[in-house]
């Protein structure tokens, strides 16, 4: 009998725990001594008593683990391992090996605790005979990563095979990376550099001294590291086996997942392999399932598509619509030797298309298919599928399989124009069936596609095979459909319109169908031909605009689709793309640059999904192709930024958006990309044009709902790694912690990107805004103003540098200085260079900071002026809009504000109700929002919502959820929020307990369990939606329920949560309560100037000078370069008669700031 033991390193959650040693007791043992040990390493004590349980059932010893004062830290993103906790962990796994040595077991088999088997994963292992070899898992390392496995090939973990002195490129990296992951798919054993987490270790090779002990000469982090090396040393290979996968629960969300691994550990056998994404496949003898609608198809071309794929499938399932002719004899006469599943409608179906597609889809699982073939009657594979199908289908990579449909016209040519060219693009028509995956429909009665629609969120590739629809070969065929859609969607609901009317049509473009297709177009005249090239993941909100604003100028669309889980790839196919699928790997360099190898044509426009090309520059594309002195144009390009296209934030730069498709340009750069000509090493030829791309991807909601600024950082990082003396990506580096805020991370790359910088590069004024932003938010002003000034004295005709000098005043409470300043920008005007610059700052935008000053040294006439004047040359500037509005609904009374607002705005904008609606709810006058949010009357996606805050407003509550209820697409889950308040609110615990599910996992959602009763979150989990929904009920005035929810974490509040209740007391008009909190900030020495400020103001108007003074001390000793301290400080002398202290002060902020005058800032 082989004796063995399964050793272990515990520190585990119980339930993850629980799920590790089940795993263990269901190992099939067959023929072994197995014997347990364990090191309990735990904290918690459940943990600790199912270790104790387990040893009561199994022959375990379990040892105590050595001391350490390092936490073990994880969360749902990533686990954070310190040195000291890793040597520990060396330490222990090493206890378990003397163990295993001193008593002689014949293998020790470590694996960890966040594991679980296959139970056949250790019989396996050891019938390979092999002295080290570990089973594979994999892991997504970090939440948004791809899974990755837990073996490697060399280092500390290079997934590629390089030798000593080979340079590899990245793409090189990339293909070899890719690879390496394909092969591990593929069951099998293999030889690799690295392994840990699930190891077999043979008798011999603990005799021979493997250890985890640490090389001190090796900088390599991680145990494991350290114990590949020194076997490798001792002369053994290390393999590993990807027969029986292992299922890594890395987080705690993963253990939802591990359901689908134990439903296929219990019911699909051995035969089948649990991969990455969940999916499954089968290992060998994979059977193809024909699956097939068919209605009075007998005398058309029914038999040539069944015996075109009788001899390669395995099953048939028909569905016959109801036939009134012989279909079902021919069917059972060609697929006599073929298990066939036939049902037969006793009434059609095929006025409701999804009806009958469903019907197909469940009767064809009914058969436990492997792959779905899903043919129409009139869909004739090529000859060459024969010999080719069988391949595919044994491969592991890909579960979806495209073809190319050619739509013949007669029986030997087939139809290519505008709206006939599927052949130029790729259908799903065969597909390995993923229990694990959800699969959804389209859900319309006409052209709702023969596979769920969402199957190409599958790994998706592409066949050189072509399939032949003769659906349209007849005329009598053509004039029948014609007539169906007609009948069925006369109002081109579900199709295109223009394509019905085509059927009919006269003048066709058709070409001969060559069996050999390298025929086809030999020696054929080309004239200079335009590729629209994109790459995409989730744009179904973007991609229709951005397609549709050239599409009638391009001559093909390639879409690289990187795993979009949206419609993106269906609406991006309906608009005439081809659709190329590409795994994502943290590059766009090398997903633009599939996109080039994809494209056919001479010259190739790139876009990004969320930009347009203006629509009046649409036309001067093309003449464009014509120039033979250059390889490249460059595009000027308007990046908006801020909550929307009308705020009024843009930045501006040009960049290379097209180019000669001539194998020389690509795309360097895994982001930021660059087009560089790589032959020649060297930017390429180009010239600028009058041409202007719009794009939308810097608005904050588009940055938050993408993750873009996580995403970005991090692929920089990984970049920096490798290329730490880059500074064009440092620069990049530094402008996204800076969108993330963390400033003094993002002034380290920025003095790195701008060390020895060519002050003439088209990027240098960005770098240099972004230093000066930077200083700014550290209040380093000094330096900030230093950097303004050379800025001004080199780049003498851009007025950003003014501007930022100006907003740098505004930052310093210098409202009239900075007005002097906005009014240098305007004077100077626009810049019109290549410079990368801010949009406005010599206009609209200046002249916006100018009025907003006058707001702020109460000259509210004046900015009135000021916002009246910039909306009559910028109607839609929405900011401003706003900033006026809030001024009249706050000052003016209300008819006053309908009067003007009817007068002069556009009331055919729906944006404009919602504004005003909005500016009166901010003041609790929920009456009057409601009448203007009555006003519109279209149905507009979060109109309901406002519609039902207002109504809670004004405590109508049943009325309100009515609204909700109403609500439709992205502002759904806003409406769900307050209905779920509102029940809260009418003390109906229950009916929001029945709706939680609808809120998608989130704080909101923690916080609302907790209320109801269901867990006890934490307070740091879920501290941001608390204050919102303490400040939703201040603005519904529900202050019992606010009350009875301040104290379920009001007891844990630190200084930093006073001071923002506070903040939302004092914004609220809740004067005693912000006294109340900030009294208590104050006693935690809280650090913002803010909370004193507002104390000594409240003491003072109490006629309590000390303690007013004692705060105003507080507040100077923290920023001792405000001016509203120094004004205090000079009111509280002038009003206490000590009127020396007072000039003293005022002297001491004109020798900092010469223009204040105290005196008027105090009156």
């Amino acid at each position: 009998m082989t004796r063995l033991l399964i050793g272990t390193s515990i520190r585990q959650q119980p339930k993850i725990l629980r799920e590790y040693l089940n795993s263990l007791e269901n190992l099939k043992k067959d023929g072994l001594v197995c014997d347990f040990c364990f090191v309990d390493d735990n904290t918690d004590f459940l943990s600790k008593q199912i270790l104790n349980d387990f040893k009561r059932k199994q022959r375990t010893i379990l040892l105590d683990s050595l001391p350490c004062n390092a936490d073990y830290v994880k969360d749902e993103n990533t686990h954070y391992w310190k040195e000291e906790l890793i040597r520990k962990v060396a330490k222990n796994k090493n206890m378990i090996l003397k163990y295993a040595l001193e008593q002689e077991y014949d293998y020790i088999f470590l694996v960890d605790s966040d594991l679980v088997l296959h139970p056949m994963t250790l019989l396996h292992l050891i019938s390979l005979e092999k002295d080290i070899v570990s089973e594979v898992f994999w892991t997504k390392w970090s939440k948004n990563s791809i899974e990755m496995p837990q073996v490697w090939v060399s280092d500390q973990y290079n997934l590629f095979y390089k030798q000593r002195e080979e340079q590899l490129t990245n793409e090189e990296i990339n293909k070899r990376t890719i690879e390496f992951i394909n092969k591990l798919i593929v069951p099998g054993v293999y030889k690799v550099g690295g392994l840990g987490g699930c190891t077999l270790i043979s008798k011999n090779a603990l005799r021979k001294g493997v250890s985890y002990d640490e090389i001190y000469n090796l900088t390599f982090w991680g145990e494991d590291r350290h114990f590949c090396v020194r076997a490798v040393a001792l002369g053994f290979d290390l393999f590993v086996d990807t027969n029986y996968p292992a299922f890594h629960i890395y987080r705690e969300t993963d253990l939802l997942r591990l359901e689908k691994y134990k439903h296929y550990v219990k019911d699909y056998g051995n035969n089948y392999i649990f991969l990455p994404g969940d999916r499954l496949v089968k290992k060998c003898q994979n059977k193809i399932t024909l699956a097939m609608i068919i209605r009075n198809e007998a005398d058309r071309y029914l038999s040539d598509v069944l015996n075109s794929v009788k001899d390669f499938i395995d099953n048939a399932v028909i569905v016959d619509d109801a036939s009134t002719d012989n279909s079902e004899d021919v069917v059972r006469n060609i697929l006599r030797n073929v298990p066939l599943l036939y049902h037969k409608n006793d009434v059609s179906k095929f006025s409701n298309e999804v009806e009958l597609r469903k019907q197909l889809w469940d009767l064809t699982l009914t058969t436990k298919p492997d792959w779905i073939l899903c043919l129409d009657a009139d869909e004739v594979f090529e000859e060459k599928a024969k010999e080719k199908i069988r391949k595919i289908v044994e491969q592991p990579y890909y579960d979806v399989v495209s073809f190319r449909l050619y739509d013949f016209w007669n029986e030997k040519q087939y139809r290519e124009d505008r709206y006939w060219n599927a052949h130029l693009r790729y259908w799903p028509l065969l597909i390995r069936y993923q229990p694990f995956f959800e699969y959804k429909w389209k859900e319309t009665p006409q052209h709702c596609g023969r596979f769920p629609y969402n199957v190409t969120e599958l790994p998706t590739t592409v066949s050189d095979m072509r399939v032949k629809h003769m659906g349209w070969a007849k005329e009598e065929d053509r004039l029948r459909k014609y007539n169906r859609y007609i009948q069925l969607d006369k109002d081109a609901k579900y199709g295109i319109k223009e394509q019905y009317e085509s059927i009919l049509d006269r003048n066709l473009n058709l070409v001969d169908w060559e069996e050999d297709e390298k025929n086809r177009n030999k020696n054929v005249y080309k004239t200079t031909t335009l590729s629209l090239c994109l790459i995409t993941k989730d744009e179904e909100k973007n991609i229709a605009r951005c397609i549709n604003s050239v599409k009638d100028i391009v001559d093909e669309i390639v879409v690289v689709d990187t795993g979009s889980k949206d419609r993106t790839v269906e609406i991006a196919q309906s608009l005439g793309a081809r659709v190329v699928h590409a795994k994502w790997e943290d590059d766009y360099s090398k997903a633009r640059n599939i996109a080039i190898e994809n494209a056919t044509s001479d010259w190739i426009l790139f876009l990004d999904a969320d930009e347009e090309i203006k629509k009046e520059d649409i036309g001067k594309i093309r003449p464009l192709l014509n120039d033979d002195t250059v390889e490249a144009y460059i595009f000027k390009i308007v990046n908006y930024g801020g909550a929307s296209v009308s705020s009024g934030l843009t930045e501006i730069h040009y960049n290379f958006r097209l180019f000669r498709n001539n194998g020389k340009i690509k795309y360097i750069y895994p982001i930021h990309e660059n087009l560089m000509n790589i032959e020649e090493n060297r930017m390429p030829v180009f010239k600028k044009a009058d041409i202007t791309i719009l794009h939308y991807g810097y608005l904050n909601e588009t940055r938050i709902e993408k993750n873009k600024t996580e995403r970005y950082i991090n692929i920089l990082l990984r970049y920096l790694m490798e290329h730490p003396d880059d500074k064009f990506q440092h620069g990049n580096l530094a402008v996204e912690y800076f969108n993330a805020g963390d400033y003094n991370k993002a002034l380290k790359h920025l003095l790195i990107a701008t060390k020895g910088m060519d002050v003439n590069l088209f990027g240098a004024t960005r770098l240099l805004r972004y230093l000066i932003q930077t200083y700014i938010a550290l209040k380093d002003y000094d330096t900030a103003l230093k950097l303004i000034n050379d800025a001004k004295a080199y780049y003498i005709d851009i007025p950003d540098f003014k501007f930022l000098e100006g907003m740098l005043y505004i930052t310093q409470k210098r409202y009239k200085k900075a007005i002097e300043m906005f009014k240098e920008c305007l004077s100077m005007g626009e810049y019109e260079g290549l410079f990368i610059t801010m949009g406005g700052t010599g206009s609209y935008r200046a002249r916006y900071m100018i009025a907003l000053c006058y707001e702020k040294l109460g000259r509210l006439h004046d900015a009135v002026k000021e916002y009246i004047e910039i909306l009559k040359t910028n109607p839609n500037y929405q900011d401003v809009f706003v900033r006026l509005f809030d001024l009249f609904v706050r000052n003016e009374k209300p008819e006053s504000v309908k009067e003007f607002f009817d007068k002069y705005v556009d009331k055919r904008n729906p944006a404009n109700f919602a504004i005003l609606a909005k500016l009166y709810m901010n003041i609790r006058r929920f009456d009057i929002a409601k009448e203007y949010l009555d006003e519109v009357d279209m149905d507009i996606a979060g109109l309901n919502t406002l519609k039902g805050i207002a109504c809670m407003g004004m405590k109508d509550y049943q009325k309100a959820i009515g609204f909700f209820d109403k609500e439709h697409e992205k502002a759904k889950s806003d409406a769900i929020y307050h209905k779920i308040l509102c029940y809260l609110i009418l003390k109906e615990p229950e009916m929001a307990r029945r709706i939680l599910w609808e809120i998608e996992d989130s704080a909101d959602k923690k916080l609302f369990l907790t209320i109801i009763g269901e867990i006890k979150a934490s307070y740091d989990e879920v501290k941001d939606s608390y204050f919102k929904l303490l400040e939703k009920l201040i603005q519904f005035s529900e202050f019992d329920l606010f009350n009875e929810l301040l104290k379920l974490y009001s007891g844990l509040f630190t200084r930093d949560d006073y001071v923002r209740y506070g903040h939302m007391m004092k914004d609220k008009g809740f004067d005693e309560l912000a006294v109340t909190a900030y009294i208590k900030a104050a006693d935690l020495n809280c650090e913002d100037p803010d909370v004193y400020t507002y104390l000594a103001q409240k003491a003072l108007e109490q006629n309590m000078t000390d303690e007013a003074f004692a705060f105003a001390a507080k507040a100077f000793n923290i920023d001792g370069m405000d001016v509203d301290n120094y004004a205090l400080m000079y009111r509280i002398y002038k009003v206490t008669g000590r009127n020396d202290e007072a000039d003293r002060v005022s002297k001491s902020i004109k020798e900092i700031y010469p223009e204040i005058e105290l005196e008027e800032i105090v009156q």
